[in-house]
């Protein structure tokens, strides 16, 4: 490891610089100490292809310490071994390499596994805003600088004009001029103010050829004016912004250059009197690579490199043959083909490119964190951001995208795709729809095809896409031709992951989106955009014809969307500490699982799950486990109900029980009205332990009294409490009398208690006309989209795999309770109540929470108006204690703290007694989900309160604020 840094002069490699010298003393100084040969070296720079070729390694060795080569192209390998090779060849050099790649979006580019990968320009191109295209540069550069690279080869300014271009294309930030420019100037800015030379290319354009430069000389048939008017303008427009440098592409144009088959590299009417006479570019000129056959297939190794010096580059990049070149250029110079002038003229740009970038001062590079700071999470956090600005609605003639109606039947289909792509995983976020795969080749068959006949809404995507022409660019015409006549009977939505043009084949889809790219990042991104998790704003940065329209935006619905958590500014390095803290949790056996979900700004950040359903299963939980949530259900069924009833003036929290149950008229529960009750400072007691009353020697025997239970359902006995246990069917009005025949305190103070939510449901039926599990449903479930939200849901089609077990039951139901609600009260009302019996995963709830958050909002629509959640959330003003329903932080400084003392006072949520609890801040825009099984086997001893674990996971969500 290198532990510091080593300052060297570049001539002596001695002595210690103490004041640094002017550009012109150090080039004169550097250029006094270098004969013909160093010179004519520094024109080159080499390619560096492998990092563990050892063959490959020493030849450059030998290379540079026999030449006084200028500069080190990486091509490819591991960040670590591309520093190590950088400070092992800067050691052999007099003068110190300028190290290049070509790294257009970042360092994965070129490092495939180990580098960073911005989106491509054709991504970049259909963002609005130019100051993310700063960023990307910025961020771009400070990698190379890390790595040790100085100039990078980047950005492309070619035009993309042509659908057939087989090598420009997705480099091209778009077929608009003024447009490309505009990102090429903001990308170009944001690398250099982060210390790495930019360079334009391919001048004077790239983008309106169908020949791979590479493989051929691309010719260029348009006039002198097009290309001036077209292809050349970034160039006559950001040549003036000191631009480090400008690549000159292998490109014949007969309307500049005449001579049969001459590259615009080796001509010196393009590259002298175009670029330095007519541009007036005074930075530094580079070729193309002197490899690609675009060049070397009419000129010979040395020969073609004299041409290019007589042209007027700069610098000879990746000559095929680098010691036969230079010893070419030598003899040139030692004959006069070629003027010593114009190589000094040459070399002092090259000198004063590399002082620019502090190659004066040479220090050697760090190994150390090297992978970790190329791919901090801040960076991925960005790119995300990038995506979710690039996706494009390219039409929409049924305004269906954002999906607002989540009642629909949509399926979703993918071609040439292997497996579940990351596109229909998270679809499932959001609606569980039917999920169709179709690899390369395959099409469905007209069996399918019945199956989706009564379909709504059919999302097909495409995947696997190239920029080859002749093969439909990459779909097979068959697969064309059935989407296409699918679109005549079905409402379809297109989602094209790759080349925008194929959307040329597709002429009848009502919806086209377009993400540019096939990532499994830029799939989720898309899939949550389609649903409304953000703005779709993005803008087809290439003509596709006169039939659409560039600039579709679609509004945030506001829907929880997902992100990594520095995108939300949360540090993913400290919310891993709770990976730890619940897996201390399970060894511990405070609970067998648990599940933690935390959303800010509207983004899901984390969301994990752990442990196993029992302490001796092997079945994992997933975050498609559900959980009984205990009270959570006054919070996220109840209460919510009651705010929408009240919102339709159905419900007033200044009306009394008595109002609404007449059973109440002679109790001591008269006078009660809703809004002390919700409040908890009604005087209730806390529980009554309702199913004692139908046992023999409760708290000793505990043995069921058959009088009230049966094994087998009946009309008689009907209340099923468990498995194989049925309660009396008139046992509901038992319950019922017992607590308006209870007793009340006589302190007008806060008393938690649950028996007032028994009525609730009873209340919601008698003013809606609909049972509560359907009002619930038709008025929350379905419009957010909480599939995993609900009462009983062994007769919703959940299997006993995805609920988590709550306890085994020794005093009451005498077995496991999987399933069937943990709350006694509760089973004994059939699993429905407005204190407990709602069973969900942590995302659902979230969801919810969300609705909360955005003042009533989800998914376009209105739940509950902004002024009843502010209603019910804010703290009562009389005794300061909780919100309508909801619990809030405690001001007593007496009492335990069971929520963070970094939350604000603004918050409010609700705990459970299975291990459960959920905390909502909206100062920071936060949610907090925490679900367990902490019950099981036994409710008692309760670890999970008494070590304060679900307050010291939340202090470490807030400790993780950036």
């Amino acid at each position: 490891m290198i532990k510091k840094i080593l300052f060297l002069f570049l001539i002596c490699n001695i002595a210690i610089a103490q004041e640094r010298m002017s550009e012109s003393e150090w080039i004169e100084k550097v250029m006094s100490q270098m004969n013909t040969q160093d010179k004519v070296s520094q024109l080159f720079v080499i390619r560096s292809k492998s990092d563990n070729n050892i063959e490959e390694i020493n030849y450059i060795k030998n290379l540079l310490a026999k030449y006084a080569i200028g500069g080190v192209c990486f091509f490819q390998g591991t960040p670590r071994r591309q520093v190590e090779l950088t400070n092992t060849y800067q050691s052999i050099c007099r003068i110190p390499l300028m190290i290049s790649m070509d790294a257009e979006w970042g360092t994965g580019m070129r490092l495939k596994n180990e580098g960073f990968s911005y989106p491509k320009n054709i991504s970049l191109g259909a963002i609005r805003n130019n100051q993310l295209i700063y960023q990307t540069g910025y961020d771009i550069g400070l990698q190379l600088k890390r790595l040790g690279v100085h100039m990078n080869y980047a950005p492309c300014v070619d035009i993309n004009l042509n659908p057939n271009n087989p090598v420009i294309n997705e480099r091209s930030f778009g077929s608009d001029k003024a447009e490309v420019t505009s990102k090429a100037f903001s990308y170009m800015y944001g690398l250099q103010d982060a210390g790495v030379l930019a360079c334009l290319k391919h001048f004077p354009g790239h983008g309106d050829t169908d020949t791979d430069s590479h493989y051929d000389l691309p010719v260029l048939l348009h006039s002198r004016e097009r290309i001036d008017s077209i292809e050349s303008f970034p160039y006559k427009v950001l040549t003036k912004y000191d631009v480090a440098s400008l690549m000159v592409g292998h490109l014949h144009i007969p309307s500049l250059d005449s001579v049969s088959n001459i590259p615009a590299t080796l001509s010196p009417l393009i590259v002298k009197n175009l670029i330095r006479d007519s541009l007036k570019f005074e930075g530094l000129i580079i070729t193309d690579a002197l490899e690609m056959k675009g060049v070397t297939k009419n000129y010979t190794n040395g020969q073609l490199e004299l041409m290019a010096f007589k042209a007027g580059n700069d610098i000879l990049l990746l000559s095929e043959n680098v010691e036969r070149s230079i010893g070419y250029l030598v003899a040139a110079i030692d004959s006069n083909k070629i003027s010593i002038a114009d190589l000094d003229e040459k070399v002092r740009r090259i000198l004063k490119a590399k002082y620019k970038v502090g190659l004066d001062q040479l220090s050697l590079i760090s190994t150390d964190n090297i992978e970790l700071d190329l791919k901090k999470p801040e960076f991925t956090a960005f790119k995300e951001k990038l995506y979710r600005e690039s996706i494009t609605l390219l039409k929409d003639f049924k305004n269906q995208i954002p999906v607002r109606n989540l009642d629909q039947k949509m399926v979703s289909i993918s071609f040439n795709s292997e497996s579940n792509s990351s596109f229909q995983n998270r679809i499932q976020s959001y609606k569980k729809i039917r999920k169709f795969i179709y690899k390369s080749g395959e099409i469905p068959n007209e069996e399918f095809e019945k199956q989706i006949s009564s379909t709504d809404h059919v999302l097909i995507s495409l995947h696997k896409l190239n920029y080859k022409k002749e093969s439909n660019f990459g779909l097979s015409n068959e697969l064309i031709n059935w989407i296409n006549q699918m679109a005549l009977s079905h409402n379809i939505t297109l989602i094209v992951f790759g080349n925008p043009y194929i959307i040329s084949k597709f002429q009848n889809i009502n919806s086209i989106v377009l993400a540019y790219e096939d990532n499994p990042l830029v799939q989720d991104i898309t899939a949550q955009l389609i649903f409304g998790s953000g703005e779709i704003q993005g803008k087809a940065p290439v003509d596709l014809g006169f039939n659409y329209i560039k600039n579709i935006k679609r509004p945030n619905l506001y829907r929880l969307g997902y992100a990594t958590p520095e995108f939300a500014a949360c540090s993913s390095k400290v919310l891993e500490q709770i990976d730890e803290l619940a897996a201390q949790m399970i060894r511990n056996k405070t609970t067998p699982s648990c599940q933690i979900l935390v959303a800010r700004k509207g983004k899901v950040i984390y969301n994990k799950s752990f442990g196993f359903l029992r302490y001796d299963s092997l079945e994992s939980v997933t975050n498609n486990t559900i959980y009984d949530v205990a009270s959570l259900t006054k919070i996220v069924a109840t209460v919510p109900s009651l705010m929408i009833l009240e919102d339709r003036n159905q419900f007033d929290l200044k009306k009394k029980f008595v109002d609404y149950f007449t059973e109440f008229a002679n109790s001591n529960k008269a006078d009660v009205n809703f809004k002390d009750f919700l409040l908890h400072q009604a005087r209730f007691v806390s529980w009554i332990p309702f199913y004692k009353n139908t046992l023999f020697s409760p708290d000793t025997l505990n043995e069921i009294n058959w009088a009230f239970y049966r094994k087998e359902k009946s009309d008689s006995f009907s209340i099923q409490v468990c498995d194989s246990l049925f309660l009396r069917t008139d046992y509901r009005d038992s319950v019922y009398n017992r607590i308006i025949l209870s007793k009340r305190h006589d302190e007008r103070k806060f008393f938690y208690s649950d028996i007032g939510f028994y009525f609730m449901p009873r209340l919601i039926q008698q003013i809606t006309k609909k049972p509560f599990e359907d009002f619930i449903n038709s008025e929350i479930v379905n419009p957010i989209g909480m599939e995993n939200f609900c009462f009983n849901p062994l007769t919703k089609g959940f299997g006993k795999s995805q609920v988590a077990p709550s306890e085994i039951d020794d005093y009451f139901r005498h077995q496991e309770i999987q399933g069937y609600v943990h709350d006694m009260g509760a089973a004994m009302l059939g699993g429905v109540s407005g204190h407990a019996g709602i069973f969900s995963n942590a995302e659902d709830l979230a969801k919810l929470n969300q609705c909360f958050l955005n003042r009533g909002n989800y998914g376009g629509i209105e739940i509950i108006s902004s002024g009843t959640i502010a209603k019910y959330t804010d703290r009562d003003s009389e005794l300061q204690r909780r919100g309508i329903g909801f619990d809030l932080p405690e001001l007593n400084p007496k009492d335990p703290p069971y929520i963070s003392n970094m939350a604000s006072a603004a918050t409010y949520g609700h705990q459970g007694f299975t291990g459960t609890c959920v905390w909502t801040d909206p100062k920071a825009e936060l949610i907090y989900v925490f679900l367990s099984n902490r019950t099981y086997p036994k409710s008692s001893p309760n670890y999970l309160h008494k070590y304060r674990y679900r307050t010291k996971i939340q202090d470490i969500i807030y400790n993780s604020f950036l």
